[in-house]
């Protein structure tokens, strides 16, 4: 099948479920998912639209959400018995996500647990996949193996987009600012709450310095602030109010209030180094 014709395919599949039948663009959607996986063709944009379409259609009939069960409970298996992989843990979770069952990806995780040494390969992979349903639910010891991977690549996404941010036409740093709001911010201060759950201050001071010294991410620190406190680290929360309160965050010129590198971990109330309590 061709890229053309893959795409004429959905096409048709999106036109009988707009027309309201339903069983016939089940059908189609079902047959590109299970049998036109080439990874030449059918990319993550398909596997979305395939599987937000019976999803959409399993408003309608029963046997939508059957069979999008049915697949999870196969790649499931697959993955469990060693035949499955990568692709079928990333299947895994994007149908958990787009159907809002968050919980089920922590339920699969807890079953190659479970399975001990022979599964820790998946299990480190698919631990990396659902790192944030792990803190919004505040199982925070499960992410003490790749906490500081997330900090880093969370780091290097703010970072990119700061220098977007910093290129961009004035009239473009808006919606750039919004973006980084919008879909970094939560996952930072989400780290950010793993962090200090763990006990890693000197790695979350980094992390709320690099934060709040990003200029787009101006409305940061408040929230940080709240993070701290809801983690029960009032001493910290106080720490980031009087730094907030004390000094500018974003540098004018030169090297002026440029980011530290390496924060004071000995004393976790002075959230910044060289900040005076």
């Amino acid at each position: 099948m061709t890229q053309q014709e893959l795409d004429q395919r959905f096409s048709s599949a999106e036109e009988l479920k707009e027309k309201g039948k339903y069983l016939e663009a089940l059908t189609e959607y079902l047959d590109l998912l299970d049998n036109y996986r080439n990874p030449r063709i059918f990319g993550p944009a398909h596997l979305i639209s395939a599987l937000s379409g019976i999803i959409e259609i399993a408003k309608h009939i029963q046997e939508a959400r059957e069979a999008l069960l049915v697949r999870r409970s196969q790649w499931e298996e697959m993955v469990l018995s060693g035949s499955g992989g990568y692709q079928e843990m990333s299947d895994i979770h994007l149908m958990n996500d787009l159907m809002e069952h968050p919980e089920q990806n922590l339920v699969f995780l807890t079953r190659l647990a479970n399975l001990g040494p022979s599964h820790q390969d998946a299990y480190n992979r698919f631990l990396k996949m659902v790192w944030k349903e792990l803190a919004s639910a505040g199982r925070f010891t499960e992410l003490e193996p790749c906490i500081e991977k997330q900090t880093s690549f969370i780091l290097c996404q703010i970072a990119q987009h700061h220098v977007m941010w910093d290129f961009a036409e004035d009239a473009e740093k808006g919606e750039e600012s919004q973006g980084m709001l919008e879909y970094l911010l939560p996952d930072a201060i989400l780290i950010y709450e793993a962090l200090l759950a763990l006990g890693k201050d000197d790695i979350a001071s980094k992390l709320a310095k690099w934060v709040f010294e990003c200029e787009p991410l101006a409305e940061a620190p408040p929230q940080f602030i709240t993070a701290a406190n809801k983690m029960g680290r009032t001493d910290t929360a106080d720490a980031l109010t009087r730094a907030l309160d004390s000094r500018s965050f974003f540098p004018k010129s030169g090297n002026a209030g440029a980011v530290s590198p390496v924060p004071n971990s000995g004393d976790h109330s002075q959230v910044f180094e060289g900040d005076t309590p």
